[in-house]
């Protein structure tokens, strides 16, 4: 499994739509987040929610948006995601293939 880390920004700036979700990644990460989620129609919105949800502990307690986002508000700490930008980013090409 790898992490593709535009879809998952994208997945946490417009879909989960965090507080503060974009002074956490770079600027090449949120522009390029930023395109992609205007390319996603309803169904690709649905897609990229129901992979990100799969793939988070206590998944099958955390099918809806509002669900996980009751969950995050629970919890002061979602994780460092710039400490994980830091460990992935030579892995980031500089325009993310899932754009072109």
């Amino acid at each position: 499994m790898s992490l593709d880390f535009v879809r998952f920004a994208t997945f946490d700036t417009h879909g989960l739509a965090r507080p503060g979700a974009t002074e956490d990644y770079p600027d090449i990460v949120v522009n390029s987040a930023a395109e992609l989620a205007g390319k996603f129609d309803a169904a690709g919105k649905a897609e990229l929610t129901d992979a990100v949800v799969a793939g988070l502990a206590g998944a099958v307690e955390s099918s809806t948006l509002q669900t996980l986002r009751r969950q995050l508000d629970r919890s002061a700490d979602i994780g460092d995601i710039k400490r994980l930008w830091r460990q992935t980013k030579g892995r980031v090409p500089r325009r993310p293939q899932c754009l072109d």
